[in-house]
C-alpha cells in the first residue's frame, strides 16, 4: 500500500530542527521515585471487570493526588512498574493531578506491550504540568503501542514544551495502534489563553495512530504551537511512519494544527475543525524522504495565515468536500512544490474583507510532470481562484463555478488544460 522508495536525506540540522525541546524528557527515570506522603486512599489491588477478569490498575491507590497537592510522578511511575507482562491501563479518577518533571517511560523489550491512560472525562481529569514536557514514551517493537482517553493535558508553560512525546525505534511492520480519544491539549488558564503545550503530541517513527474526538488549543494572542507533529526517523532500515487517521477533531489557536514531517506517508484527516489559528496542515520545506498520500474530507479551515501549506511535495494529495474561509493576504492551499493535486468539490468564500488578497489555490512547481485535477468547486469573493504558476504543467482545471472573484483562472504554465467555467 506505501511507497518504500526513499529520497536524500535531510540534513541533521535542519532535521534536528523539527524536533521539539523536550525540557527535560530524556530523564531514563533511572532515579527512584520519592515516596509519597499521601497513604493509599484504596486498596492496590487492580479494578475488575464483571467477569471478573483484571482491568485497570487505579493511579489513586499508588499515591497519585487529584487534589494537586503533592507530585503525582512518583505514583504513576510505581503503577507503570505493575503492569503485567503485556501491558495494562491505569485508570485516573476526577481531580487534577500535578506532576513536577516530566514523566519517562521506556517500553520493555518484549512484545506485544501496550499502556493505556484513561480518565473520567476530559476536564474531569486533569494531568497537569507547572513547566517542562510531559509523558515521554520510549519504545522499540513493532508491537508496542499505547492509548489515551477521556482526559486533559494542561500546561502552566508557554510553548518549548510537549504533552505527549513517544518515539519508536521501529517503523512500520506488523504494528499495533496507538490512539487518543476524547483527549484535550491546553494551557491550564483555560485554552486558547497565554499558556500553551509547543507541542501536543510529538510521534517520532511510530506508525499507525488513530486521533479521535481530541481538542488541541494553543496561545491566542499569537497564534502559537503545533497540534499534532507525525515524523519518521532518518536513521533505520525503515525510515518511514505510515497510517494516521484524525478525525472529529479540533485545533484552536495553533500556529499550525498539523504538521507533515519528514518520511511519512499514509495520512486521513476528515471532519476536523482548524479554527483561529494560523496554518492547518503544513509540511515545512526540505523534508527527507517520499512524502506520500494525504487525504482531507469534510474538514473547515479558518485561519489567518496559509491554510493548507505545502512547501515540501507530499505525492497524491485528495481535497473533497471541505471549506475554507480564505483570510485576506493568503492562500487557501498553497501547493509551493506538488506532486499531484485533486481538488474536487470544495467550497473556497473569502474572511472579510472579500476581493483582498485571497487565493483560493496556488500551483508552483510541478514536480515530477504529477497531473492534478481541480473540479467541481466552489471560489467566491478571491481576488485569484486559481493561479496556475510558471512552473506548472498537467494541471487540469474543469468545471468550477466562480462567483464575484477578481480573476477565475490565472495560467502562467505550460501544458495545462483549462476547461469550461460554470456560470
Amino acid at each position: 500500500m506505501m511507497r518504500a522508495q526513499l529520497a536524500k536525506s535531510l540534513s541533521s540540522v535542519v532535521y534536528l530542527a523539527l524536533v521539539p525541546i523536550l525540557c527535560g524528557c530524556h530523564d531514563d527515570g533511572s532515579k527512584p521515585p520519592k515516596s509519597s506522603s499521601i497513604s493509599p486512599r484504596i486498596s492496590t489491588t487492580p479494578s475488575t471487570t464483571t467477569s471478573g477478569a483484571s482491568a485497570c490498575l487505579l493511579a489513586d491507590a499508588y499515591g497519585a493526588d487529584p487534589t494537586g497537592g503533592i507530585d503525582s510522578k512518583p505514583a504513576v511511575t510505581s503503577a507503570l512498574a505493575a503492569l503485567g507482562g503485556n501491558g495494562g491501563c491505569i485508570q485516573f479518577g476526577a481531580g487534577k493531578y500535578r506532576f513536577d518533571s516530566p514523566l519517562p517511560y521506556t517500553f520493555p523489550a518484549s512484545a506485544p506491550f501496550s499502556v493505556s491512560m484513561f480518565g473520567a472525562g476530559q476536564d474531569a481529569t486533569i494531568l497537569y504540568w507547572p513547566s517542562g514536557s510531559g509523558i515521554v514514551y520510549n519504545m522499540s517493537n513493532s508491537r508496542h503501542s499505547f492509548h489515551f482517553s477521556s482526559l486533559t493535558f494542561s500546561t502552566g508553560g508557554r510553548g518549548g514544551t510537549t504533552a505527549v512525546f513517544a518515539q519508536n525505534s521501529v517503523q512500520e511492520g506488523n504494528f499495533g495502534q496507538n490512539d487518543f480519544s476524547r483527549v484535550t491539549f491546553r494551557g491550564d488558564d483555560g485554552g486558547q489563553a497565554s499558556q500553551y503545550w509547543g507541542f501536543g503530541v510529538y510521534l517520532s517513527g511510530v506508525s499507525n495512530a488513530l486521533f479521535d474526538g481530541n481538542l488541541f488549543y494553543g496561545e491566542a494572542t499569537g497564534n502559537l504551537g503545533v497540534g499534532l507533529s507525525v515524523n519518521g526517523v532518518a536513521s533505520g532500515g525503515n525510515k518511514y511512519g505510515i497510517v494516521y487517521n484524525v478525525s472529529n477533531t479540533g485545533f484552536f489557536n495553533e500556529g499550525v494544527g498539523f504538521q507533515y514531517g519528514p518520511y511519512i506517508q499514509g495520512v486521513q484527516i476528515s471532519n476536523t475543525n482548524f479554527t483561529n489559528g494560523n496554518t492547518g496542515i503544513y509540511s515545512p520545506p526540505g523534508q527527507a524522504g517520499v512524502l506520500s498520500q494525504l487525504s482531507v474530507t469534510n474538514s473547515q479551515f479558518n485561519t489567518s495565515a496559509n491554510q493548507i501549506n505545502l512547501g515540501t511535495e507530499i505525492d497524491q494529495v485528495s481535497l473533497s468536500n471541505n471549506y475554507f474561509y480564505v483570510s485576506a493576504g493568503n492562500t487557501g492551499v498553497l501547493c509551493t512544490r506538488c506532486a499531484g493535486l485533486t481538488a474536487l468539490g470544495n467550497n473556497f468564500t473569502y474572511d472579510n474583507p472579500m476581493k483582498s488578497g485571497q487565493n483560493a489555490i496556488i500551483i508552483g512547481t510541478v514536480v515530477n510532470n504529477q497531473p492534478s485535477v481541480i473540479s467541481g468547486n466552489t471560489f467566491q469573493g478571491q481576488t485569484t481562484a486559481i493561479w496556475l504558476q510558471t512552473a506548472s504543467t498537467n494541471v487540469t482545471v474543469l468545471g468550477n463555478a466562480y462567483v464575484n472573484n477578481i480573476t477565475n483562472v490565472t495560467n502562467n504554465g505550460t501544458g495545462n488544460s483549462i476547461g469550461v467555467a460554470t456560470p
